[in-house]
């Protein structure tokens, strides 16, 4: 059973209105009926309690939708305290109807200082007994960033007796972070030190928090395994496209009532975010246009049919701005003061330094708050803008962030990888890294949502299936997935050909888990070991410019993927002879047939086809020496195989298994 406790009566919470409790019940209840993932969750764990005796500590908006994700955690078992990731985006009246559902310790409540913020933050990591979490659900990662700071400090006091100094930055926030853990150490030296040995894992739920983790991840700083939620498929392109061009309209309608139709709206940025918020735009029949750096993006918009400008070209024309890069420093003051008057200035970002509000405030410009969340901002000559949310996320601080049935995607894929990592607690599954969702469970998430909308899959029979290479049941596209892009390279269109019809791949962050090495027997090898296909494909972008190099090159390391339950299987097939035109193959001076190369995650799933190519061999050659095909998908052009063939000729290898080289693979159970 879900543990039961008086939350209300022990007085170990924090919210705004009590009073609130009723309103947010009822409001809950009708979250509930538009959240079927979590709901699903509930009827088919439930039972079970997976979470037995689990402690969690969320730092994610305290909404309604929220709500609903606390409640299916403490349902499935766990114990759950909660504060919010920012001082704006609480819902009072959904804070006060979980306290009195008694289903978590919340400390959370609009309009919270920094210092209350931290201080919210603090005490939700902090159990009655002075112990701390089993699992944080995080969302930009404060409470991690807050035990790794205070372990660090620790360690430092620990060797050297220097407490941490809040003046020795400039950073506000931070300041709060240091006061805490000053505090703490003079109370307790080691308290950061235990908490952190004892906590299995975190999920994370966005961008920005992902980029902090990945960066503690590749310095060997990260103190527990760490799911990426954000990157799946059912996450980024639903929370950050969909519920974006949801609640960006919403909140500016709601702060200003401005008609949105005529206006020129300038979106600063075009990933997952600012595509949501431009679609939003041209909807609202707004002039839309777009600012990036990245120029894959750029063309993207350009082929939206936005105009893509830098600020600087459209900055004294634009009506409303929203910076939704998850960069700094996007709009700064010397923009502000070119900006039209009344000029909409908003952030739809994870943090509030997209915009430069520390220099707007320093800068002697009038500040008059037309009402909660929105003020007026007046220059020197007389000319004024309007800043929303104080720079922070304004569809949350002026409106109620994302509907209920995009943030049930989101949050059911929270679910799931909280469930994931309690389950390999004790074991070594996990290592200190940061880890991917596979693409099996994110096709099980997007499933769950079909029928809400009352949407019906075509089945495939059993030819298509085959005939493309995946099962009945899927997963019906490759789990390949970049961490940085959330995005398959096994994507071929922005690959330019090398001479000689090579295909030249762009070198990407290498994986954190440890290296497997792949050596290559002759120079004439042009691709990768079959046995390097358990590496996803991104991680070997890297070092696939040295492969695919006509220079000899003797070893390449290879990272393996960090995807949850990976254990697979290669498997190089022979599909069938292939003659060039007018040539006879028996006058050719080499053999030609087409390979199919698949992959299956686990020993549980099919194989997959992720590779299908033409080959060539030299004759009384085992291994191909050259491949060339335009279909062949991008960083696996060349993919012969310098793996034993048993001495066996390859057209005899028809639909069989072949055994790859011999090497160590960090993968437990991995067939290589």
């Amino acid at each position: 059973m879900a543990p039961t406790k008086n939350v209300e009566a022990s007085g170990d919470f924090k919210v705004a209105d009590m009073s609130l409790a009723d309103f947010g019940r009822k409001d809950i209840e009708l979250a509930e009926v538009e959240m079927p993932g979590l709901m699903s969750c509930r009827s088919e764990f439930g039972p079970k309690q997976p979470f037995g005796d689990a402690k969690i500590v969320g730092s994610l908006h305290m909404t309604i939708q929220t709500a609903v994700l606390i409640e299916t955690l403490n349902k499935l078992g766990a114990d759950v305290r909660w504060c919010s990731c920012n001082i704006f985006s609480t819902q009072d009246h959904a804070a006060a109807g979980v306290v009195k559902g008694n289903t978590a310790n919340v400390f959370a409540w609009k309009g919270e200082t920094l210092e209350e913020y931290w201080w919210c933050t603090a005490k939700a990591i902090n159990w009655p007994d002075n112990s701390g979490p089993d699992l944080i659900v995080d969302d930009g990662g404060d409470v991690t960033l807050l035990l790794h700071e205070g372990k660090a400090a620790e360690d430092t006091f620990a060797a050297s007796g220097k407490l941490p100094d809040p003046a020795s930055t400039d950073n506000a926030e931070f300041k709060c972070v240091l006061a805490i853990i000053k505090a703490s150490i003079e109370k307790d030296p080691k308290y950061f030190t235990k908490m952190t040995a004892n906590i299995v894992g975190v999920s994370e739920e966005t961008t920005t928090g992902v980029h902090r983790l990945q960066a503690m991840a590749d310095q060997g700083k990260l103190l527990f395994p760490a799911i990426n939620v954000n990157d799946a498929v059912t996450k980024s392109k639903f929370d950050n496209v969909y519920g974006c061009r949801h609640s960006l309209p919403d909140g500016i309608m709601r702060a200003t009532d401005v008609m949105i139709a005529g206006k020129k709206a300038c979106i600063l940025g075009f990933g997952d975010v600012g595509k949501g918020c431009a679609q939003s735009m041209k909807a609202a029949a707004a002039i839309t246009y777009v600012t990036e750096v990245d120029p894959i993006c750029a063309l993207q918009a350009a082929m939206e049919g936005y105009q893509v400008v830098t600020l600087d070209e459209i900055v004294g024309q634009a009506d409303i701005f929203v910076t939704s890069t998850g960069n700094k420093d996007i709009i700064m003051l010397k923009d502000m003061k070119k900006m039209k008057h009344n000029a909409i200035v908003s952030n739809i970002g994870h943090f509030d330094n997209e915009i430069d509000m520390a220099g707007l405030e320093s800068s002697g410009a009038k500040k008059k708050n037309i009402k909660p969340q929105v003020d007026a901002w007046e220059f020197e000559d007389g000319k004024q803008i309007i800043v929303l949310a104080e720079g922070r996320l304004m569809n949350l601080g002026c409106a109620t962030g994302h509907p209920s049935f995009v943030m049930s995607s989101s949050f059911t894929n929270q679910t799931i990888a909280q469930l994931e990592l309690w389950a390999a607690k004790g074991t070594s599954k996990y290592e200190k890294k940061l880890y991917l969702i596979p693409k099996h469970l994110d096709e099980k998430v997007a499933r769950l949502h079909l029928g809400k909308l009352d949407a019906h899959i075509t089945p495939l029979t059993k030819e298509q299936a085959d005939y493309i290479g995946v099962s009945l049941d899927g997963p019906y596209k490759p789990a390949i997935t970049a961490i940085k892009r959330s995005r398959s390279l096994a994507s071929r269109s922005d690959v330019p050909r090398r001479a000689g019809g090579a295909h030249h791949v762009p070198p990407a962050r290498p994986s954190a888990l440890g290296p497997l090495t792949l050596a290559r027997r002759r120079p004439s090898f042009c691709g990768w070991s079959a046995a390097g296909m358990c590496n996803t494909v991104h991680q070997q972008i890297e070092h696939a410019h040295k492969l695919l190099s006509p220079s000899p090159t003797p070893s390449a390391t290879l990272s393996l993927p960090p995807v949850i339950g990976h254990s697979p299987r290669i498997r190089l097939r022979r599909r069938q002879d292939w003659r060039p035109r007018g040539r006879s193959r028996l006058a050719s001076a080499a053999h030609r047939a087409v390979l199919q190369l698949s992959i299956s995650p686990t020993p549980g799933l099919p194989f997959i086809d992720i590779v299908t190519c033409r080959a060539t061999w030299r004759r009384h050659q085992t291994v191909p020496c050259a491949l060339y095909d335009d279909d062949v998908p991008r960083a696996l052009r060349a993919c012969s195989t310098p793996a034993r063939l048993r001495k066996m000729h390859p057209r005899h290898a028809t639909a069989a298994e072949i055994d790859c080289e011999p090497i160590a693979c960090p993968v437990a159970q991995c067939t290589c």
